[in-house]
């Protein structure tokens, strides 16, 4: 009997250490779990940050092309300055070229290649497309804008501008970004917005998303999967080599599950600032104001809702006169303006570029007007600059979340008419 009771105590203490083991590895199990979760959210946020920033490089050509189609009558001199102003862009012109009633009227070029194979004009010559063109030395853009006389088109102007720079500076952090053609073979192995956990790229697996830009293009966003899930990988050895430890000092399990449980909320509050937040002005981003949108179905039932599309004037001076630097300081200013002068309820989101919107709830658009001519004043009242700052805006109300988009492309257009009539008024003076 005296033998007996001490092998119980061993029975019962295997089964207790076993029952501790099991219960250690279903909470490494559901941790490992949650981890896995929490890196392929944090590569979601930064994979639409790495879209994002690719669709306004795309925006940017578009814009700079405008800009020398603008220039319907002009002599050779003056579109090779046009060219030489296009040259100062943060990415290189390949060529250019007017192309008028199917000839070419100024043609200029950075080396001797052969331009035969892009001018494949677009069907629809009211506004400017674009092409993505990758070739053996980088990707282009192709920019056809319509240049118009007496508004009738009658050419365009073909600029190929080189983006593989920006491409890299995007591929930093050890990702992969590429343009894919949605009738190239490889586009077909993807479905856009599906994330591919291991997909194999160049003999390895990569961790990869597949998302369009502006509707047309396909980005391809990849990064190597033992780096989206290093810190799974990382918890799971942790994990194995405590529980080793485990069994002789069981109460370490605790602390561990306090740090990585505190890791994890400060990973996804850290990776949920980058996403909601513009790094530059502090306003809110486009990804915080389309979770917005959903989160808030009932908005309109509540109180009028108006929203507000703000620019700032000459900024595009500013940067080339006084530096980018000057036109960072402007953006900072301009958004630190609003969010101090508006209410705590009302969104200050920066739009792209120099342009943000504001959300306004339960104000009439006379009110609203009032707020925003008062803020231009403190903002010319506060100029901490040595040259002039200001803003020009336009006002819509927001008829449906569902439609609230028009309701931005409204209050943009009401925005474009007052800064157009701000200018006549300078010129007059």
């Amino acid at each position: 009997m005296g033998q007996f009771i001490p092998e119980n105590k061993k029975i019962i203490f295997v089964f207790v250490c076993i029952l501790v083991i099991l219960l250690f590895f279903m909470t490494l199990f559901l941790m490992r779990a949650q981890l896995k979760e929490q890196a392929i959210e944090n590569y979601c946020l930064i994979a639409e940050e790495k879209r994002q920033a690719a669709e306004e490089l795309i925006n940017q050509c578009l814009v700079k092309a405008t800009m020398l189609s603008d220039l319907q009558e002009m002599t050779y001199s003056e579109y090779m300055s046009g060219i030489e102003a296009l040259q100062n862009l943060d990415f290189s012109l390949c060529f250019a070229l007017r192309y008028i009633e199917d000839k070419p009227l100024f043609i200029w070029q950075k080396d001797e290649a052969d331009i035969k194979e892009y001018i494949d004009l677009p069907e629809n010559p009211a506004t400017a497309e674009y092409r993505i063109i990758k070739e053996t030395g980088g990707t282009k853009v192709v920019v056809y804008s319509p240049v118009f006389h007496e508004n009738k088109a009658v050419g365009y102007d073909i600029l190929a501008l080189d983006i593989s720079g920006k491409l890299a500076e995007l591929s930093g952090e050890g990702f992969i970004i590429t343009f894919l053609s949605p009738e190239n073979s490889a586009a077909k192995n993807f479905k856009p917005g599906i994330i591919y956990e291991k997909y194999e790229l160049n003999q390895l697996n990569y961790t990869c998303v597949v998302k369009p830009v502006k509707g047309k293009e396909l980005l391809l966003i990849a990064k190597l999967s033992g780096e989206v899930f290093s810190c799974v990988t990382e918890m799971t050895v942790f994990g194995l080599a405590a529980a080793l430890l485990f069994i002789v000092l069981h109460l370490g399990l605790i602390k561990m599950v306090i740090d990585v449980i505190r890791e994890i909320s400060c990973s996804r509050e850290t990776y949920m600032n980058y996403a909601n937040y513009d790094f530059l002005t502090g306003a809110y981003t486009r990804v915080f104001f389309n979770h917005w949108i959903k989160g808030r179905n009932d908005v309109l039932n509540e109180c009028k809702l108006v929203v507000a599309m703000l620019d700032v004037d000459y900024l595009k001076m500013i940067n080339d006169t006084f530096g980018h630097k000057a036109g960072d300081d402007v953006l900072k200013f301009i958004s630190g303006t609003l969010v101090n002068s508006l209410r705590k309820h009302d969104l200050v989101v920066r739009f792209g570029g120099d342009e943000f919107i504001i959300l306004f709830e339960g104000l009439n658009t006379e009110k609203i007007h009032k707020i925003l001519n008062r803020i231009k004043q403190q903002i010319a009242d506060g100029n901490p600059f040595d040259f002039d700052i200001s803003i020009s805006y336009g006002l819509e109300e927001v008829e449906a979340l569902e439609t609230i988009y028009d309701s931005i492309k409204k209050a943009d257009e009401k925005m474009y008419a007052n800064k157009r009539r701000n200018k006549l008024e300078t010129n007059s003076v």
